[in-house]
């Protein structure tokens, strides 16, 4: 098993979205309304947290997986 393109492709749109979120925060930093800003940077660390917990998963997942198909590999 290896880490598909599928997987990797919602990752990244998963990072774009939080680009994106960054993006509206940078430009209302100026703002004095502070629930607003509140909302994008727990909405980008929600984002991002979960995109590391996806990409890590599916590191360790593949990694297990070589280990598991190298010859003398305990089973």
């Amino acid at each position: 098993m290896s880490i598909s393109f599928t997987d990797i492709d919602q990752q990244e749109n998963e990072l774009k979205k939080a680009r994106a979120i960054l993006s509206l925060l940078i430009d209302a930093l100026p703002s004095d309304d502070d629930s607003e800003q509140a909302w994008a940077l727990s909405a980008v660390f929600d984002v991002v947290h979960r995109v590391a917990s996806q990409l890590n998963a599916l590191s360790e997942r593949d990694l297990k997986q070589k280990r598991a198909e190298k010859p003398g590999a305990a089973k």
